[in-house]
């Protein structure tokens, strides 16, 4: 296996032993014992603590090692982090939550949307809305295609803003959506109405109804927010 491989797997290993606790925050390790409890090299060892210090998982120092942080200093809207959590022991806490955060965003980004998408941002909108309609109604919700254009379709509303705060979070929002699928909690059978929701928030968008897009967008997240309570 090359070096990049076990470098990724011991990410992954390691960021999600930690989001479940384990180590929990305060504990102390060292880069020989991730060394010796992974079996990996040196260098593997202290190329994933970095990325975890990144994150701010971890916070590492020379002379005592690398200490756990609380999982309030963690970099929660990063995408790694984001699929370690929805696949926790958390998990139900960890939805809502990122679901409370589409709420706050959505309809602003879909109100701005509606003020300054482009022609081919919208066109492309109206395309996907009628996709989803059209693999919803024969229950493949929880297919790859239904996953591939429900991404670009919230990406394409967030990016149609054109508020850059809102487009660097496209990769947050991604990775809700394609964590929530992995984890099975993605419908075969996606709620009439929210389909209805998605192809209202594009035609909204592409007549320029900035109210219409802000109902259509709080009544999408509404309908989620009430299949995971």
């Amino acid at each position: 296996m090359t070096e990049q491989f076990l470098h990724g797997r011991l990410v992954e290993e390691l960021g999600s032993r930690l989001v479940a606790g384990d180590p929990p925050a305060g504990h102390r390790f060292t880069t020989a014992w991730v060394e010796s409890e992974f079996a990996v090299s040196r260098s593997v060892a202290r190329e994933a603590i970095r990325v975890l210090e990144s994150l701010g998982m971890v916070r590492n120092s020379r002379r005592i090692g690398c200490t756990v942080q609380p999982s309030s200093s963690w970099n929660t809207l990063d995408p790694h982090l984001i699929r370690w959590q929805l696949s926790g022991p958390n998990q139900a806490a960890h939805l809502r939550a990122f679901t409370e955060l589409r709420a706050a965003l959505e309809p602003q980004a879909a109100a701005l949307a509606a003020q300054r998408a482009s022609r081919e941002q919208s066109d492309r909108l109206v395309r996907t809305a009628a996709l989803m309609a059209d693999l919803g109604g024969r229950e493949l919700g929880d297919s790859e295609d239904f996953l591939a254009a429900d991404v670009e379709f919230h990406a394409t509303v967030m990016a149609a803003s054109s508020n850059p705060a809102f487009v660097a979070l496209v990769p947050t929002l991604t990775a809700c959506l394609v964590g929530r699928n992995d984890e099975g909690l993605t419908p075969a059978q996606p709620d009439t109405a929210n389909l209805h929701h998605h192809i209202a928030l594009a035609e909204a968008i592409k007549v320029g109804d900035v109210a219409a897009a802000v109902a259509a967008a709080t009544s999408l997240v509404t309908v989620v927010t009430g299949e995971i309570t």
